[in-house]
């Protein structure tokens, strides 16, 4: 197997893949086991991906849904009031991973 170093940084891809992407007027959409999210993360990275400046139901950036179901079913609706993508996203997983443990208890 080549060595790591040998692959172009995963942001780095992920900004080429969304140009070409753009450039084509494309979407794509992301199912992937191994990688463990890592393509999509890096692809929604990229501003633009989702359309940061709201959602088409009208909620401004920075507003997700998030839901675990199962025996305890719960949803939380988080408004951080930010546009900055990345911080946003960091969030959202650490907010999406405290709602598996409540559910899971």
């Amino acid at each position: 197997m080549p060595n790591s170093t040998t692959f172009a940084p995963l942001p780095a891809r992920a900004t080429r893949i969304a140009a070409s992407l753009c450039e084509r007027g494309q979407t794509v959409g992301v199912i992937e086991g191994s990688a463990g999210g890592l393509v999509s993360a890096a692809l929604l990275a990229i501003p633009g991906a989702s359309g940061p400046s709201g959602s088409r139901y009208g909620d401004l950036p920075g507003h997700v849904a998030l839901a675990v179901v199962g025996p305890n079913s719960m949803t939380r609706t988080i408004e951080t009031g930010r546009a900055d993508r990345a911080v946003n996203m960091d969030l959202y997983a650490r907010k999406q991973r405290t709602l598996f443990d409540q559910a899971l208890h």
